[in-house]
């Protein structure tokens, strides 16, 4: 009698969101859980992260948001590394689960969030937030120009929709009452 192996627990760390959607995508066997933990990630690379479980059949049981920022980082010289948040996944293979909402995909689901973590979540977003409003209003004018085509796979109008419509979810998500803590 041949034995069939079967993998319980993946975990997938310090890669990027894309990459680690590329392994989750590309796996021989599913398992029954993955713990993912991609290094400080922009938020389209979440979405893509979050929407490659959710096409494979997982659904994000808990997540654990982490403030990565050091107290000595000098903000001024380091600019770049001024919001570095952490985000842990544990996704359980669920064949009945719903499809999560493009908010979801974004940001995960606030009741899934460890209590502990909501403030870093809510920083996170913030961040996000700030830097849609910055690329809908500042960078307007240049969407029809593409000035790296080499690391872009939407067209203007698409990124042009994009970002409008993430900034709205975004600032509706911060506007919303289960940030009144």
């Amino acid at each position: 009698k041949e034995v069939e192996e079967t993998v319980e627990v993946a975990v997938i760390a310090g890669v990027g969101g894309m990459t680690a959607a590329q392994i989750i995508f590309s796996a021989p066997q599913a398992p029954r859980r993955i713990v993912v933990q991609p290094t400080q990630q922009f938020i389209g690379q979440m979405h893509q992260l979050r929407l490659a479980l959710a096409s494979h059949g997982y659904s994000i049981r808990k997540e654990i948001w982490r403030n990565a920022n050091s107290k000595n980082l000098d903000r001024s010289k380091k600019a770049s590394l001024a919001h570095r948040y952490l985000i842990t996944l544990c996704a359980d293979r669920d064949h009945e689960s719903k499809a999560p909402s493009e908010l979801e995909l974004l940001v995960g689901d606030r009741s899934r969030a460890f209590e502990a973590t909501l403030g870093a979540r809510r920083t996170w977003i913030a961040h996000h937030c700030n830097w849609l409003r910055y690329l809908a209003t500042e960078t307007a004018q240049h969407w029809g120009k593409n000035n790296n085509k080499t690391s872009s796979r939407f067209s203007s109008t698409t990124r042009k929709y994009r970002t409008l419509r993430w900034y709205k979810l975004l600032e509706e998500e911060l506007a919303s009452s289960s940030f009144a803590d």
